[in-house]
């Protein structure tokens, strides 16, 4: 019987890297990268996909720069932070799959190595258009200035309005 496995190894787990920290936030419209790298020998590379954890959405290949040579696969992903990217982690999956063009080898089995690497929570925050704040994007931008703002208008208007009032009682009693 012909033994028809792959030899493939892994020389080490995927190593990811961002430009956003678990501690910090980035404004909306901000460019986020995050770049994850494996090597491996033989002749069969493997794939990486990049998901949002809340979503389960799969960015697209318009999102994300592969590099590949015979040992090492890159694949980087470059994304504008928005309101749905709020809150979420974004995933990278590295793994092994049965290739669409034949290899030059007999294997027919898969690979099983798999690896999952989660970026620290986007927290996306958008500038206050009214007094210049930050807040976060999930909330409504700067909704107690407006109420306070609205508040001093009515506030105003009262104060005006009676000082009219006294004002005309005062000149029909002389």
């Amino acid at each position: 019987m012909c033994d028809r496995s792959i030899q493939l190894i892994v020389d080490e787990d995927t190593t990811c890297f961002t430009n956003v920290s678990a501690s910090e936030a980035v404004q909306e419209n901000d460019v986020i990268v995050m770049t994850c790298s494996v090597t491996y020998s033989g002749n069969w590379a493997p794939v990486m996909r990049w998901f949002n954890s809340v979503t389960h959405r799969h960015f697209t290949d318009d999102d994300i720069t592969l590099t590949t040579s015979n040992t090492t696969v890159t694949s980087q992903l470059t994304i504008t932070a928005s309101a749905d990217l709020h809150g979420s982690q974004v995933v990278c999956v590295t793994y092994f799959a049965q290739p669409l063009t034949p290899l030059s080898t007999d294997a027919t089995n898969v690979p099983s190595y798999t690896n999952t690497w989660t970026s620290p929570t986007l927290n996306v925050i958008q500038p206050c258009k009214y007094n210049m704040q930050v807040q976060p994007v999930g909330y409504r931008c700067c909704s107690s200035f407006i109420s306070s703002y609205f508040h001093k208008i009515i506030t105003l208007f009262a104060r005006r309005r009676l000082e009219l009032l006294c004002r005309g009682s005062s000149a029909n009693q002389k």
